[in-house]
């Protein structure tokens, strides 16, 4: 009897020893961010196929977001008046100035620096719905809207 209790202490005191290796090793994964979808997103804007195109996106960790984009809509911008920038968390700025210098050509690329929503710390995912408002000679209040990923930079 004594042999079999002997046996299944051992036993047991193995896998605890597994069992606390599995944990020091989930841990470390963890601390390196493996289990935090952010390190696996990558940086890209969908939505802005036509007229006010996307070329780059930054967003950093005080809130300061810049975007680059180009006339790809044939006729010069005459006006941006507004853009809204909305959080994955419903945090919304509205009615941003823009300060993009006019008059806007087509096929000119223009960066569009914000003060957005606060949306966390460096390194963190985000997901953001942008609308771009803009005017040419014709028509006025023309809007662009897409979606941009990333992380905080």
């Amino acid at each position: 009897m004594a042999k079999k209790g002997q046996a299944a202490l051992e036993y047991l005191s193995t896998y605890g020893w597994l069992l606390i290796i599995i944990v020091i090793v989930a841990a470390a994964l963890y601390a390196l961010g493996i289990f935090n979808p952010a390190t696996y997103q990558g940086k890209s804007c969908t939505g802005f196929s036509t007229g006010v195109t996307y070329i780059d996106h930054k967003l950093a960790a005080d809130g300061t977001f810049s975007f680059v984009a180009s006339n790809g809509i044939g006729k010069t911008i005459t006006a941006v008046p507004k853009v809204n920038m909305t959080g994955s968390d419903g945090t919304a700025a509205e009615d941003i100035t823009t300060g993009v210098s006019l008059p806007w050509t087509p096929g000119a690329k223009r960066t569009m620096t914000l003060t957005g929503p606060d949306l966390g710390d460096t390194g963190n995912g985000y997901t953001m719905t942008v609308s771009v408002y803009y005017s040419t000679g014709d028509v006025a209040n023309h809007v662009q809207t897409g979606t941009c990923t990333g992380t905080i930079e």
